[in-house]
């Protein structure tokens, strides 16, 4: 049987998807695109990343992984204008010189943004043109209209957003940079390496330089993201009981089993036998 992304692109090629009913998203099939999700009434919980959210009027959710979302619960008034894409064909609309998809590391681990009632009307507009565009496709230029429109809306995040936030890019280098440095945590790489100085070894900065410019635009520490994106792996492996603890730490190239414990206690608040015994209490 296909999944549902799967039979989607086999009826009609497209890499997007609109819907008005936030349930109908089959966000654990979706790695490797992302959600853009406006709230116009009602509200909506749920855990993204090992950590709990709630939606409600006026917010946006932009989830970059959102294979990452779980237990969503909404209310029964809930209405949201939802609009997902591949990350593929949205970043070919931007222009070479951008913050990316991800917009910042704040994203990969706060999808909520609060909007004041204009900048949700202006994301809604954009949101719109995007829908009434797909519901009566024109044979030529379907795609780059599309496009088009995607890029608008995009825009107008990036423009709210560095209005309202410290996540504003002064330079390309910097935005190059922390472009950069989202790639490598989204890469899966944080579950091997872990230090800071190797992401700015791959990134050809000091790694003060990269500390520094991390900490300018996201407020927070290198290794604290680090971890951040460490953490829904962690949370994956000791969630399978096919894997011992032994072969996890063994998998995120743990030299001791003690070393492995320290570091995974301090993440998940608890240790990880801990974490597996509330596991099977469940």
């Amino acid at each position: 049987m296909l999944r549902f992304l799967d039979y989607l692109r086999e009826m009609t090629h497209d890499p997007w998807l609109f819907t008005n009913d936030l349930t109908a998203v089959p966000f654990s099939e979706m790695r490797g695109w992302v959600v853009h999700t406006l709230c116009l009434e009602g509200h909506a919980e749920f855990d993204y990343a090992g950590h709990p959210f709630a939606l409600s009027r006026h917010d946006v959710a932009i989830f970059v992984t959102p294979e990452r979302l779980s237990d969503l619960t909404v209310s029964p008034d809930l209405r949201c204008v939802t609009y997902c894409a591949e990350r593929n064909f949205l970043e070919a609309q931007l222009p070479g010189n951008h913050q990316g998809i991800g917009g910042s590391i704040a994203l990969f681990n706060h999808p909520v943004l609060h909007y004041e009632p204009q900048d949700a009307e202006r994301l809604l507009f954009d949101l719109r043109l995007i829908e009434a565009r797909l519901q009566a496709p024109t044979a030529s230029y379907h795609r780059e209209i599309i496009g088009s429109l995607s890029l608008t809306m995009m825009l107008d995040i990036f423009a709210i957003g560095s209005g309202e936030s410290d996540m504003k890019i002064e330079s390309p280098s910097a935005a190059m940079l922390v472009e950069g440095f989202y790639r490598l945590l989204s890469s899966g790489l944080p579950l091997t390496q872990r230090a800071p100085a190797l992401y700015a070894e791959r990134l050809n900065v000091t790694p003060k330089y990269l500390s520094d410019t991390i900490r300018r635009h996201t407020g927070q520490s290198a290794t604290t993201l680090i971890n951040a994106a460490v953490l829904p792996l962690l949370r994956e492996m000791l969630d399978d009981p096919r894997l011992s603890i032994t072969q996890v730490a063994d998998r995120m190239n743990f030299s001791s089993i003690s070393y492995f414990s320290r570091y995974a206690s301090k993440l998940l608040g608890i240790s990880p036998i801990a974490y597996r015994k509330n596991l099977k209490s469940k």
